[in-house]
C-alpha cells in the first residue's frame, strides 16, 4: 500500500511538471503571437503613415525591427523547433517588450533611418533630387571665379566689370580667358564659323555669354553681311535679331557690334528694346557713339541697361593694352572715392565698364595683369551686376 502511494506521489508530481512544462510551452507561444501581432499592427500603421511607400522597404523597416528585438540569431532554430538565441528577450513582461518595441520605432523615425543608423530612402527621393539641390550645384561651379575675383569687401578699392567682344572667329584667344579665373561677360558674334561652340564653351565655365549683334555704323563701311539697319522695317529688325538669338541660346543679354548709327536712331532703339523687354534680356551699350538713344528706349520698355566706359584694346600693343587696363581699373577707384555711394550711367559705386575683343594680343595682356590688379584690391565682376533697371 505504502509502495502504491509513493507511485501515484510520483505520478502526481510527474504529471504536475508536464502541466507546469506545457504552461510555460504556452506562454511562449503566447508572447510569440502577441509580438507578432505587434509587428502586423506597426506594418499596418507605417502603410497608413506612408501610403506611398515602397513595399520593399516596409520589409526592410519590419526586418529590422524584428532584428532589434530578437538579435540575428532570432531566426534560428534548434533541432527540436524550439527558438534559440537570445531566449532572456523572450522572459520579458508584455509591457516591457512592446515599450521597448515602441521606443526603438520612435527611435528610428526621429532620426530618420531604420534605428541602426542605416538611412532607408525612398526611390522617390533617390531618383529626384530638388531643383534647389540643383541651383547649388550650379552656383558651386561659378564659385572658383567668384573667389579669385578679389579678397573681401573691405579690402576691395574699385570694381571692375570686363566684357570680351567679337567671340566666335576662333577659339584660340578665348582660352586664354578661360583660363585666367574672374568674372569676364563673353560677346559672341553671330552667322561665324565657331559661334555655336564659343558660346557652348564658354557657359560650360559658368560664366555669362550675350548676342555681338552687328548694327550700321555711321561711316557704313566694314559691316557684316546681316547688320541691322536704320533702313529696315521694323518686321525685318525684329527677324534678324531673332535669327541672331536662335544661334545662341545661352545669351542673357545683348550688346552692339559697330551701331553708332543705329544706337542713335529712336525707332530702332524701340523695335530692339521691344523684342529684348519680351525675351528678358538687357542690353549692354557699346557706346560707339557718345551720343545714343538706347538708353531712354531701355527705360521705356524696362529692359536692363548698362553702358561701356573705356575701349582698352585700340591698339595691337601688350604693353598699351595692359595700360588701359590698369587705367580702366584707375577710374574705377576714383568713382568710388569721388560719388561716395550714388550711381552714374547705370554703374554702381566704385564700378568701371571696359570692353577687350577675343584677340590673342588682348588675352595675353589680361592674362598678365589681372594678379596685379587683384593685389590692388580690384574685384572683377559681371556687368549683368552693374545694370540699370
Amino acid at each position: 500500500m505504502a509502495e502504491r502511494k509513493r507511485t501515484l506521489k510520483r505520478t502526481s508530481f510527474t504529471g504536475k511538471r508536464k502541466v507546469v512544462r506545457r504552461r510555460k510551452k504556452s506562454r511562449g507561444h503566447s508572447l510569440l503571437l502577441l509580438l507578432f501581432f505587434l509587428v502586423v499592427i506597426s506594418v499596418a500603421s507605417c502603410t497608413v503613415a506612408h501610403p506611398f511607400s515602397d513595399e520593399k522597404e516596409t520589409m526592410v523597416s519590419v526586418n529590422t525591427a524584428i532584428h532589434h528585438l530578437f538579435g540575428e540569431e532570432s531566426s534560428e532554430r534548434d533541432g527540436k523547433g524550439k527558438i534559440g538565441g537570445r531566449v532572456e528577450e523572450v522572459k520579458k513582461e508584455p509591457q516591457s517588450i512592446i515599450k521597448e518595441f515602441m521606443n526603438r520605432l520612435k527611435g528610428g523615425e526621429n532620426k530618420g533611418n531604420n534605428g541602426d543608423g542605416n538611412n532607408i530612402l525612398t526611390k522617390r527621393e533617390e531618383k529626384n533630387p530638388s531643383d534647389t539641390r540643383l541651383k547649388a550645384s550650379a552656383a558651386k561651379q561659378r564659385e572658383p571665379a567668384e573667389k579669385k575675383a578679389g579678397g573681401n569687401s573691405s579690402s576691395v578699392t574699385g570694381r571692375l566689370a570686363v566684357v570680351i567682344d567679337d567671340a566666335g572667329l576662333d577659339l584660340e584667344s578665348q582660352r586664354i580667358y578661360e583660363e585666367i579665373g574672374v568674372p569676364l561677360t563673353l560677346a559672341v558674334m553671330p552667322n561665324k564659323m565657331y559661334t555655336s561652340e564659343a558660346a557652348a564653351e564658354w557657359s560650360r565655365y559658368g560664366m555669362p555669354v550675350i548676342l555681338h549683334q552687328p548694327m550700321e555704323p555711321v561711316s557704313g563701311s566694314g559691316m557684316e553681311e546681316k547688320t541691322i539697319l536704320t533702313s529696315m522695317s521694323d518686321e525685318a529688325i525684329r527677324y534678324m535679331l531673332k535669327e541672331s538669338l536662335e544661334q545662341i541660346p545661352q545669351a542673357v543679354g545683348i550688346n552692339n557690334h559697330q551701331g553708332s548709327r543705329a544706337t542713335t536712331d529712336a525707332r530702332v532703339m524701340r523695335v530692339v528694346m521691344n523684342e529684348l523687354s519680351h525675351r528678358e534680356l538687357f542690353f549692354f551699350d557699346s557706346r560707339t557713339n557718345t551720343t545714343t538713344a538706347a538708353d531712354s528706349a531701355a527705360a521705356s520698355y524696362g529692359v536692363p541697361y548698362a553702358r561701356n566706359d573705356l575701349f582698352v584694346d585700340n591698339s595691337a600693343d601688350e604693353g598699351e593694352i595692359r595700360a588701359m587696363i590698369q587705367e580702366g581699373a584707375n577710374r574705377a577707384k576714383a568713382r568710388g572715392e569721388r560719388i561716395g555711394g550714388a550711381c552714374r550711367g547705370g554703374n554702381s559705386r566704385g564700378s568701371y565698364i571696359i570692353i577687350g575683343h577675343c584677340r590673342p594680343h588682348t588675352a595675353a595682356a589680361f592674362r598678365d595683369i589681372v594678379p596685379q590688379l587683384q593685389a590692388q584690391g580690384i574685384e572683377f565682376v559681371y556687368v549683368s551686376s552693374l545694370l540699370r533697371w
